[in-house]
């Protein structure tokens, strides 16, 4: 923090691995806001990618976005050489090409690490600011395996102050060799949601489901690690074992055309219950409009998406794994199966579904939580205290020449 003789906000670079409507940029749009409405903090954004959130990002404050992470021919082949054990041409090569766009990005009091992937940072940024941030969103395979190794040791090592969006993953960085008393955890948080008061953009405003049908929902990238599969094979469980129950299924977030899902659905004779409506700009109406939300994740370490459902009053089930064990606390605000039982995740939905009482009752039970815990009016002011403590005490508290993880 630089001062003339007189207080001065200290400056911080936020950088966002990507412009995208997922978890980590969310999250950080949503504290940015939070900051800017509420504070006198001074910051600039850097985006590694861009995306569909990237105007609200620029509204915020001065944003330069300059594709680094491998969505170009040029950035693919610098990846490359850093895989095939050549770590400083790559960053050579990326300097040059992203040189002019970051070659302002100077003068900072902090670095404030969005993701872990936003490491690579620490390859092209022209000048490192003396207090490094990292604030992990990623559990273990992806921690591990998105992004170079490289990277994953200079964010280790480097890092003054860790910010875990999860007790597991505070946990995990401890098996990295991160001392625990430089991580802190602080839950991720929301906006609370909002329903436009015409009532539209619901489920049956875009798919054909009849009034009256029971809709089971999902939400997520298509990928594996969020397991789109595993909730066509609960659907096909469900389906089989209660034929004559009105139900539809419907995962928000995947595309239209994946065809592998299709291909599922049409082969377990689910053609017309479940349902692949792909991103929805404004999913809020939709997630309203569910009976019971499915997590059916492999493996999230804390979503957005159980706290927005909760927000709404819909209960959640989801696998033992990761943050939905944390949000369900002791008082189980939430249905935890064993990890990959889709036929117990299966009965959990059809319990809920055959009891209105029950479903209103764990969905009014998880939506306080939400709002006494993870609304970001509550949790925000948190973050930025013990930021602002570590920006006034500065750097040096950094670990040792951490490299891999400990086994």
């Amino acid at each position: 923090m630089r001062t003339d003789g007189e207080q001065v906000a200290p400056r911080v670079l936020f950088v966002c691995h990507e412009a995208s409507l997922t978890g980590a940029p969310k999250v950080l749009l949503t504290y940015l806001t939070w900051l800017s409405a509420n504070t006198d903090l001074r910051f600039e954004i850097l985006a590694l990618a861009g995306g569909p959130l990237l105007a609200d990002f620029s509204a915020l404050a001065p944003t330069t976005v300059v594709e680094a992470r491998g969505r170009s021919h040029a950035s693919y082949f610098e990846a490359g050489l850093v895989k095939a054990g050549y770590p400083q041409l790559g960053d050579r090569l990326k300097k040059r090409r992203v040189g002019r766009k970051l070659r302002d990005l100077t003068g900072f009091d902090a670095v404030y690490l969005n993701s872990a992937t936003s490491a690579l940072v620490l390859r092209v940024l022209p000048e490192i600011p003396p207090l490094i941030i990292s604030h992990v969103h990623e559990l273990d395979s992806a921690f591990a395996h998105w992004f170079d190794e490289f990277d994953r040791a200079a964010m280790i090592t480097r890092t003054d102050w860790f910010v875990a969006c999860a007790d597991t993953v505070a946990r995990m960085l401890t098996e990295y060799g991160v001392d625990p008393t430089r991580i802190s955890c602080h839950h991720e948080f929301i906006e609370p949601p909002v329903l436009g008061s015409d009532g539209s953009g619901g489920v049956r405003a875009i798919v054909d489901i009849p009034e009256g049908s029971f809709v089971v929902g999902a939400s997520g990238q298509s990928i594996w690690r969020k397991g789109p599969d595993l909730f066509i094979q609960m659907a096909a469980h469900i389906v089989s074992r209660h034929p004559d129950l009105d139900v539809h299924f419907v995962w928000v977030g995947s595309t239209e055309t994946d065809l592998w899902a299709l291909h599922d659905i049409e082969k377990m004779g689910l053609s017309g219950r479940v349902h692949f409506v792909g991103q929805i700009e404004e999913p809020t109406p939709m997630y309203a409009d569910f009976d019971v939300f499915c997590l059916t994740s492999r493996e999230d370490p804390f979503p957005l998406v159980m706290l927005e459902m909760a927000a709404l009053g819909v209960p959640v089930v989801g696998f033992d794994n990761g943050g939905i064990v944390e949000f369900a606390g002791a008082d189980e605000c939430c249905i935890v199966v064993d990890y990959l039982d889709v036929a117990a995740l299966g009965l959990a939905v059809t319990d809920l579904l055959a009891s209105p009482a029950r479903r209103s009752a764990l969905g009014e039970k998880s939506g306080e939580r939400v709002r006494t815990q993870h609304l970001v009016d509550v949790a925000a002011p948190r973050l930025y205290r013990e930021m602002m403590e570590h920006l006034a005490a500065g750097s040096g508290r950094r670990g040792g020449d951490v490299v891999g993880r400990r086994r």
